[in-house]
């Protein structure tokens, strides 16, 4: 996955929360965008859902059913649309929502608190779009509801390190190019507020892992200064997907608004 994860802990809206706090398009398509006046931007959505039927005479599954579900979403209040796509239908990956810089500068703005989804599809791609409200009309299928509790963000990857860990095997992990906890590690001295954090993240520009480094690029966003802005660029050159090249220009938004 080349979406980092989610950059804030909560969705107000229930209906957003529903089907892209908890990812219900995953492997869905996007078949169409239409801007549709009064700043409300439509998607037209499917997604195919399977279900066991019992049998008549008894209580176990006999069969499975697959359907195809379609969805109008309705993006409300939308201020930014920006999308590196290929033609629709498109398969839509996953969502996640941001704290970027442009978002902040739109809220100090703005009289409402938007939000900013970024949203993978396929190869690469992604679709940016900045709303304040939302809303969606069931075409052919359900409209599911889920238990509405806090997002997984990014500060959650901290859970995935025994509490008793010390500080110094964190560090470790860190700079190991052949631990596979070496991006989580990352995030987690961030979490910490740990100084080490920004020189494992510069380390991890050069892992041949882009898990690692999209965690890094997103660190160096977060606490670096602007002497790292020509490495990210030079990264920025050499990256193939349209989402990662995103997020290498958000971190270096991230480090010009700070140092503004």
């Amino acid at each position: 996955m080349y979406n980092f994860e989610n950059e804030i802990k909560q969705i107000k809206n229930k209906q957003l929360d529903d089907f892209f706090g908890n990812d219900y398009f995953h492997d869905g398509f996007i078949l169409s965008i239409d801007w549709i006046g009064g700043n409300s931007v439509r998607m037209k959505f499917s997604c195919e859902r399977e279900w066991g039927e019992q049998s008549c005479k008894g209580n176990w599954i006999d069969h499975y059913v697959n359907e195809v579900f379609h969805y109008n979403v309705y993006f409300k209040n939308c201020i930014y649309l920006n999308m590196e796509i290929n033609d629709f239908p498109i398969e839509y990956i996953n969502g996640r929502f941001k704290k970027s810089a442009k978002l902040e500068l739109i809220n100090k703005e703005s009289d409402n608190s938007n939000y900013h989804l970024r949203m993978q599809t396929a190869c690469g791609g992604y679709i940016d779009i900045i709303f304040s409200d939302f809303t969606i009309q069931k075409l052919k299928g359900e409209i599911p509801t889920f238990e509405y509790r806090p997002l997984n963000n990014f500060k959650s990857i901290s859970n995935r390190f025994d509490p008793t860990l010390d500080i110094s095997e964190i560090r470790e992990i860190s700079i190991d190019e052949n631990n596979i906890k070496r991006g989580w590690a990352i995030i987690h001295l961030y979490n910490l507020n740990d100084r080490f954090a920004n020189e494992a993240a510069l380390k991890a520009l050069d892992s041949e892992e882009d898990d690692e480094k999209i965690a890094a690029i997103f660190v160096l966003g977060q606490i670096s200064e602007v002497e790292i802005i020509t490495k990210l660029f030079t990264l920025w050159t050499i990256t193939e997907y349209p989402i990662m090249k995103r997020g290498i220009l958000d971190a270096i938004e991230k480090i010009m608004v700070r140092n503004n």
